[in-house]
């Protein structure tokens, strides 16, 4: 068994592999997302939060300042410590409205600029600019 599984109570609880249908059920339901990692690309699950309305909490690598510009969108943390992390999670769950607030122009980001039909269009543009 690994560690995750033994640290279940009365908050966390091994879920283990889910299926897309269940990921974005659950990120519905969730207030916070935390994804304290070293390397991400343009992270997919980050993308996936947003488009439910979970505000995250991630470390500062990647793409998660083109997701998250500012603290109105999100949490970057520079360190993936634990107390950075703890940190970060205490204080912006302890903020409801600026959680709230975060849920809702995250979404509203990803709605925007990042469904398909506007991720095609700036695709378009960009093989036409370099056509030029």
């Amino acid at each position: 068994s690994s560690a995750v599984e033994h640290a279940q109570g009365g908050s966390l609880h091994w879920v283990g592999r889910l299926s897309a249908s269940d990921v974005s059920a659950l990120l519905q339901q969730s207030n916070l997302l935390c994804l304290p990692t070293r390397s991400e690309g343009f992270s997919t699950i980050l993308l996936e939060a947003a488009a439910c309305g979970c505000p995250a909490v991630v470390t500062d690598v990647g793409g998660a300042r083109e997701l998250i510009p500012s603290s109105e969108y999100g949490t970057i943390i520079e360190s993936m410590s634990t107390r950075s992390v703890e940190a970060a999670v205490y204080q912006i769950a302890s903020q409801r409205s600026a959680l709230n607030e975060q849920a809702k122009l995250i979404q509203e980001s990803v709605e925007l600029g990042h469904a398909w039909a506007n991720s095609a269009e700036k695709l378009c543009s960009a093989f036409a600019k370099a056509k030029d």
